[in-house]
């Protein structure tokens, strides 16, 4: 016997994955985070529904492949846009120093 529970749970977990892809696309960070925190209590949730008939059964398969897919998804454009906000914040650094050398020049040579 299924239990609707624990399925209404992996569907809420799934929903989840998939909002936190869509917030990390638009570098909605703050949301993205509220997001990983619901997805944790979520967690804790299901860990606490043990159902082995629902884990071997052929939609509890399907369904939790469809969540490690929608997560290997959410995490490739996570580390998508980490770097670009790494490499941005790399080259802001570097015109800061720029100016500053070109502010430290400009101060000495009176």
């Amino acid at each position: 016997m299924e239990n609707t529970e624990l399925q209404e749970k992996w569907q809420d977990y799934l929903f989840l994955t998939e909002e936190m892809k869509k917030f990390i696309m638009q570098r909605d960070l703050e949301l993205f985070f509220a997001l990983v925190d619901q997805r944790g209590v979520l967690q804790q949730q299901i860990e606490k529904l043990p159902d082995e008939a629902y884990y071997t059964s052929s939609a509890g398969k399907a369904l939790l492949q469809q969540i490690k897919l929608a997560n290997a998804e959410m995490l490739k454009c996570f580390h998508m846009v980490f770097n670009a906000m790494k490499q941005q914040e790399n080259v802001v650094q570097k015109y800061e120093g720029s100016i500053n050398y070109a502010g430290n020049y400009l101060n000495t040579s009176r």
